[in-house]
C-alpha cells in the first residue's frame, strides 16, 4: 500500500511540477537561500521537501490553492529567526493530513487524504488555510518563540525549544484573530512564572507540555473549570473550541489558559 501511495505522490508532483518549480524560484527570490538546504530550525526537513509534500497532498483541481499556499508561506517568514518557512508550510501541512476541529463539525474535521467528494476537500482545505495563513499569526508566533528564548534560554535542551515551536504554533492557528493578544499575553506570563516556580517545572516539566494541555482542552479532551455553563451552538455538540457559540469563546479560552496557573 505504502508503495502505491509512493508511486501516487510521485505522479501528482509530475503534474504540479511547473508549479512546484515556479514556488521554488519564489523561495529562492525572497529568502536568497536555496530551497534544498536545510534552514528549519525545528527539524522539518527543508522547504523543497514541504513543497513535495504540499503538491502531494492536493491534486489538480487544487492547484490555485495550492500555489497562494506556497507564496504565502514565503512571504510571511521573510524576517524570522525562528518560525521559518519550511516549518510553516509543515505545521500547515500536519493540519490537512490529520484530523482537526476548526468549524465546528461535530465529528471535526477528517484528512484531506481520506475525502473523496471534492466538496469536502474543498471545506478541509478552506478551514486549515484560513486558520494557518493569516500573517499577524507569524508574527506573534515568531514573538513567542523570541520570548521563551529569552527567558528559558539555555535551561532546557533544544529539543524542548522545539517542541515548543511545534505546539505553540498549533495553539495560535486555533485562535481568531481578536483572541491572538490574549494568547500571547498569557503565554509570555507563564514562560515567566514557568523559569521562576519549581511546583511548574514540576507539573510541566517543560513549557511545551503546558501548551499541550490546552490543546487538549480546546479540542474537547479534557474540560477547563468553570466552563459547565458554556453554550455549544449544537445541544448535541461535544464541548470544545470550535463548537463554542461565539459569544463565550472568550470565556473558554480564558478558562483553558488559567489552568496554568493552578497549583501543582
Amino acid at each position: 500500500m505504502s508503495f502505491l501511495k509512493a508511486i501516487g505522490g510521485a505522479v501528482r508532483r509530475k503534474i504540479h511540477q511547473r508549479e512546484l518549480e515556479a514556488a521554488i524560484r519564489r523561495y529562492a527570490q525572497h529568502h536568497d537561500q536555496n530551497a534544498h538546504t536545510k534552514q528549519s530550525f525545528a527539524d522539518t526537513g527543508t522547504f523543497r521537501s514541504q513543497l513535495d509534500r504540499l503538491f502531494t497532498v492536493g491534486n489538480a483541481a487544487e492547484i490555485a490553492e495550492l500555489t497562494r499556499t506556497a507564496e504565502a508561506v514565503s512571504a510571511s517568514t521573510l524576517t524570522n529567526r525562528y518560525y521559518r518557512p519550511a516549518d510553516y508550510l509543515s505545521d500547515i501541512l500536519d493540519d490537512l493530513e490529520r484530523h482537526t476541529f476548526l468549524t465546528g463539525e461535530l465529528e471535526g474535521e477528517a484528512p484531506i487524504a481520506s475525502l473523496a467528494e471534492r466538496y469536502q476537500r474543498e471545506l478541509k482545505l478552506k478551514a486549515v488555510l484560513e486558520a494557518w495563513l493569516v500573517p499577524f499569526k507569524v508574527v506573534v508566533i515568531e514573538s513567542s518563540l523570541v520570548t521563551y528564548s529569552r527567558i528559558v534560554g539555555r535551561l532546557l535542551p533544544y529539543t524542548a525549544l522545539q517542541n515548543f515551536e511545534r505546539v505553540i504554533a498549533r495553539l495560535f492557528a486555533m485562535a481568531d484573530e481578536s483572541e491572538l493578544k490574549l494568547v500571547q499575553e498569557h503565554v509570555a506570563s507563564f514562560l515567566k512564572r514557568w523559569r521562576h516556580s519549581n511546583p511548574l517545572k514540576v507539573r510541566f516539566p517543560e513549557p511545551a507540555e503546558a501548551v499541550r494541555d490546552a490543546l487538549a482542552c480546546l479540542n474537547g479532551e479534557k474540560t477547563p473549570d468553570g466552563t459547565s455553563y458554556i453554550r455549544t451552538r449544537r445541544p448535541d455538540a461535544a464541548r470544545r473550541f470550535s463548537t463554542i457559540v461565539p459569544e463565550e469563546r472568550q470565556h473558554y479560552l480564558y478558562a483553558t489558559l488559567e489552568r496554568w496557573n493552578l497549583e501543582p
